[in-house]
């Protein structure tokens, strides 16, 4: 099975979160795609970066979070579920198009409907600029 669990920032409402978990007993859309065996709704699911998991990187002073407790709370139809994700290692910055972001593996470990689960899982983490006027390599 797999599982997107993702967040992203939007201006007018805030943090928009999604949770979906597929593979196993999924069916096939009309475009091809899975469609997911469950999908939480939006407040079912809490996503909360570890404070002490924080990185600069010297290349772009950007700031990333590279721990997240994730708790997707049981609804009629969906399985409760509680993840711990970590980013592997902290030096996984790339520069796309000019645009810092982190991209990289992470580890977790956690339940899904009372069941021990661990894994690896692919991250992209978008930082937070540096506060004021620092330059690389004086973050």
């Amino acid at each position: 099975q797999g599982m997107l669990i993702a967040t992203t920032g939007q201006t007018e409402v805030g943090d928009l979160h999604y949770a979906m978990l597929g593979g196993a007993g999924s069916t096939q859309s009309t475009n091809g795609t899975l469609v997911p065996t469950a999908n939480w709704p939006q407040g079912a699911i809490d996503i909360t970066a570890i404070p002490s998991s924080s990185w600069t990187s010297p290349q772009s002073c950007y700031v990333y979070e590279l721990g997240y407790e994730v708790e997707l709370a049981a609804t009629a139809t969906n399985p409760a579920a509680s993840f711990v994700f970590t980013a592997a290692a902290s030096e996984q910055e790339l520069n796309v198009l000019g645009r810092s972001v982190y991209e990289g593996l992470f580890t977790y470990t956690g339940t899904l409907d009372g069941t021990a689960v661990s894994g690896y899982a692919w991250g992209e983490i978008q930082g937070r600029p540096p506060a004021g006027h620092v330059t690389p390599p004086n973050c």
